[in-house]
């Protein structure tokens, strides 16, 4: 019997790593480890410690070729795995519940950790919301290639955070695409892409998850078609490429000159993506929780209006009816030292 395909997962405590990993566990390919980032001493993220156990009582391991590396820790299943409550889909506790060591790098380019990851013996690579960029010598590293799953039809929206600029676009349709990694982040040719509606008002936590479903479902496609040979790689066009960065605080200014119906759909999008709008009322800058609803041709007589938690702001055209963040955040924060009281409201993009 012909010993089974072996895939290196990159990912990280995220909706968009979660199915993915879980699409590829139940797959005929084995997933010989799961790479997460993070700094020595500490978990990849507090979610993924379960509370009964301690990193110490793991018996975390350094590993390198010639001593101990303190860019990297194996971090093993305890003889029980430990599924605390609410942390059934961390994605340490998924590896542990196969079994499948959890690699927790701090630094890939450091030889020890391109040594470590050699040693699994990669034929491919897959990457789902990883959020550091793999060194040369890593890419070089599968037998077959490495692959990332992108939530964007790509050549537009590369970047970090392409659900983000979706909501902020107004775009009515995204997607995912799984493409070849190479030296240039997001242009690698493109294995698989598919298309997905973004339905008006839908939490972002929710389109993150259909497009880490969709993404892990074509990861598989993709990776048995890379193993049979039938894949069709196709380049991107860099005329049709589109870039967007990390989001500012600017970016988070809720527009009145733009439709209230994008304010709705904007404002429900990003703040349950863990970003917080924040709009301009009476002189002060106001972080926004969610969004009630909107009146497309709705006239408030004011340019907003305050009850409580609840806002109603003007827009052009419509009414946006909103509800405020309870506390601060620091990303609003910024916003909010960025522009002063008497600033004039954001202009729409062009």
């Amino acid at each position: 019997m012909s010993e089974r395909l072996r895939v290196l997962f990159f990912g990280m405590p995220c909706a968009f790593s979660y199915a993915p990993l879980a699409e590829l566990l139940a797959s005929p390919f084995a997933v010989a480890a799961v790479v997460v980032p993070g700094l020595v001493g500490r978990w990849p993220s507090a979610m993924d410690a379960p509370r009964s156990a301690s990193a110490g009582s793991l018996g975390a391991l350094r590993l390198g070729p010639s001593g101990p590396h303190p860019g990297l820790r194996v971090l093993p299943p305890p003889d029980l795995p430990l599924l605390a409550a609410g942390q059934e889909r961390a994605l340490v506790n998924q590896a542990w519940a196969q079994r499948i060591p959890v690699l927790h790098v701090a630094d890939l380019a450091a030889p020890a950790a391109v040594a470590a990851l050699s040693d699994y013996r990669p034929d491919v690579i897959a990457v789902a919301c990883f959020p550091r960029r793999l060194p040369p010598a890593v890419l070089a590293l599968p037998r077959l290639g490495a692959l990332n799953v992108h939530p964007s039809l790509l050549p537009a929206g590369r970047g970090p955070a392409p659900l983000f600029w979706a909501f902020r676009l107004g775009e009515r349709r995204t997607g995912v695409t799984v493409h070849l990694m190479t030296d240039e982040l997001d242009a690698g040719d493109i294995l698989l892409q598919e298309a997905l509606e973004v339905p008006e008002g839908i939490a972002g936590l929710d389109l993150e998850e259909h497009c880490a479903e969709l993404g892990g479902r074509l990861l598989v496609a993709a990776i048995g078609a890379l193993a049979g040979g039938t894949a069709a790689r196709r380049p991107q066009d860099p005329a049709a490429a589109s870039y967007h960065p990390w989001p500012s605080p600017a970016d988070l200014l809720v527009d009145p000159d733009r439709p209230a119906h994008w304010a709705f759909g904007f404002v429900r999008g990003v703040a349950s993506l863990d970003y917080e709008p924040v709009a301009h009322c009476a002189g002060a800058w106001l972080p926004l929780a969610d969004a009630v609803g909107y009146e497309p041709n709705g006239v408030l007589g004011q340019p907003c209006l305050r009850h409580g938690r609840e806002l109603w702001l003007q827009c052009t055209p419509g009414v946006l009816h909103a509800l405020l963040a309870e506390k601060t955040g620091t990303f609003a924060r910024a916003a909010v030292r960025r522009r002063s009281a008497s600033a004039p409201p954001p202009r729409r993009e062009r």
